[in-house]
């Protein structure tokens, strides 16, 4: 049905190492779903006029992680495999006559804020701002979208093309495997899961997911952290997935009673009673929240943030960069002497004449310091 024309790709740009005018670039979110796992999944920023083919490029040279295979055809550029989910075309024989039957397009689709598109990667330009998902499906895969206005009822739907091609409209997503926390339920035939609110004292986390007679899937996954709140249950607000900085501090905010809070390494980050999650030592852990019959775990990254150079000898008039790797949100540079050695808002330092200076980093709280002297 819909996404023949969708055998490409989606789209995401420039990680810090691609470098262009601030003015220029745009945030977008980029989902990358395979068969089984979840590939890529963040915020990057791309070029006002910058195709989902440029992206997938940049994308593909940054991460050494992603592996995408990029080939030409008739029709334009396409992606016919990330990581080793190629694609592939399948003949199923009819049980009733063998030489009849239904062939299957299975490779990558990829939808712009829950819609697919009409254009391949090569001419499908981003503006920023964009919820990107790439998947790896067969063609009548659907992006569904939860609906969850009435209580106790989960409506899925997607919005999916039409058989000749005139338009789009929103169909329900059938017959799907719902998990809401470690329970499972079905979607009836107009995308409906209905659920008793009761189960759920917590935020509940959802999954989906539909596979075809060969075992490709036919839904697109939701985000690992895809969750929602129980109508008329207590604000629950939740993060999945946390990065935090030695000497900071994170608060969970969760409302429901009783809740016990443990930490798998309590050397990279540590919590409280009350669930404040205290960064220790750069590292990897995961906080547990449990509350009655919910768990919810937290994964915890933390970062010690380092300087590039934390000495430098330059000749006056002679400039270099200073970069701060491990830094969450933005960074503070200033300097002790600035007519010996200035320094910009981005860390450029530039000698001014012969002397001694100390410059000044400031990020999440650590301060690291470099000691230049101009000759």
């Amino acid at each position: 049905m819909k996404k023949i024309v969708s055998i490409t790709l989606i789209a995401v740009l420039m990680i810090s190492c691609f470098t262009f005018a601030a003015s220029a670039l745009n945030k977008v979110n980029i989902r990358i779903e395979g068969k089984d796992n979840t590939f890529y999944n963040g915020s990057v920023y791309v070029g006002a006029n910058s195709t989902v083919l440029d992206v997938v490029k940049a994308v593909d040279d940054a991460d050494e992680n992603l592996n995408a295979t990029i080939v030409d055809s008739q029709f334009g550029a396409y992606i016919s495999g990330i990581n080793g989910d190629n694609e592939d075309t399948v003949f199923v024989p009819d049980s009733e006559d063998p030489e009849k039957g239904t062939t299957y397009y299975i490779g990558w689709m990829f939808a712009v804020d829950n819609q697919s598109s009409s254009v391949g990667v090569s001419a499908y330009e981003l503006k920023g701002g964009e919820d990107i998902v790439l998947y790896y499906c067969d063609m009548n895969a659907q992006v569904p979208v939860a609906d969850f206005s009435e209580e106790g009822k989960i409506k899925l739907t997607s919005y999916d093309w039409l058989p000749d091609w005139s338009g789009m409209e929103w169909s329900p997503v059938k017959n799907a495997k719902v998990t809401l926390n470690d329970k499972e339920y079905v979607s009836d035939e107009e995308g409906i899961v209905t659920y008793n609110p009761e189960d759920f004292k917590c935020v509940v986390n959802m999954q989906i997911e539909r596979f075809d007679e060969l075992g490709y899937p036919t839904v697109c996954r939701f985000p690992s952290n895809y969750s929602f709140k129980p109508v008329d249950q207590d604000s629950v607000t939740l993060n999945y997935k946390t990065s935090l900085y030695v000497k900071g501090a994170y608060q969970i905010d969760l409302s429901a009673k009783n809740v016990e809070y443990t930490s798998s390494n309590n050397k990279v980050a540590s919590v409280s009673a009350g669930g404040k999650i205290t960064a220790n030592k750069a590292g990897t852990a995961t906080v547990k929240a449990v509350s009655g019959n919910t768990t919810v775990n937290y994964k915890v990254t933390v970062k010690n943030p380092t300087l590039n150079y934390t000495k430098k000898v330059l000749k006056k008039g002679k400039s270099f960069t200073l970069k701060v790797t491990g830094a969450i949100g933005s960074v503070k540079y200033s300097t002790n002497k600035k007519s010996v050695a200035s320094v910009t808002s981005k860390g450029k330092v530039t000698a001014k004449k012969k002397g001694k200076a100390v410059i000044t980093a400031k990020a999440n709280g650590v301060t690291l310091k470099c000691n230049v002297t101009v000759k």
